[in-house]
């Protein structure tokens, strides 16, 4: 398992934690939100994934301590992505807190709207789904970072390698993998 610098210990490290509900009009109603194709959004992505999340479990739930905005560009897009990055946390933060209650959010479009988490699933070490839904509180000391390619401005911290040299990397492992196949 990596490890994390920060929390208690005998924590666990998800990442891709993926929050999935519908939107509505409102906090209280049970009027959908309508989408720009004319349906009611139903079992959509309510708030961005959340990269990386480190998690104590305790009695059945998972008190989030840590989570991070990744973004792997390069630097003319940091900016961006620095702020891309902070959002992410922001509602990944808003999801949890909710705990199964609405919470206001904006539509890509920029309409404002309520979101509801329907289900939460993450990806443990291994890559296995691990299902959160339901289980997830927000620590009050929990910390929150935005880490970028090596290089990159705005960001809480960096990686030690930029985003030509992370490309290089999958790329050499790609064809590592298919000499493996022959």
């Amino acid at each position: 398992m990596a490890e994390v610098p920060v929390g208690k210990s005998g924590g666990k490290v998800f990442n891709r934690v993926e929050f999935k509900g519908d939107l509505f009009v409102d906090e209280t109603t049970t009027t959908h939100f309508v989408g720009s194709d004319g349906t009611p959004v139903k079992d959509t992505d309510v708030a961005p994934d959340l990269d990386v999340a480190y998690a104590v479990e305790k009695d059945g739930k998972w008190s989030i301590e840590y989570i991070a905005g990744v973004k792997i560009v390069k630097n003319s897009a940091a900016a961006r992505a620095s702020a891309d990055a902070a959002n992410q946390n922001r509602l990944g933060q808003a999801a949890v807190e909710a705990g199964g209650k609405r919470f206001p959010t904006a539509t890509r479009g920029g309409d404002r709207v309520w979101a509801e988490v329907k289900s939460v699933i993450g990806h443990d070490e291994t890559g296995s789904e691990v299902d959160l839904t339901g289980k997830l509180t927000w620590d009050p000391a929990a910390k929150t970072e935005t880490i970028g390619s090596k290089g990159t401005r705005g960001f809480d911290t960096n990686l030690p390698v930029s985003k030509d040299e992370l490309d290089d990397i999958i790329v050499a492992l790609w064809r590592l993998a298919e000499l493996k196949k022959r």
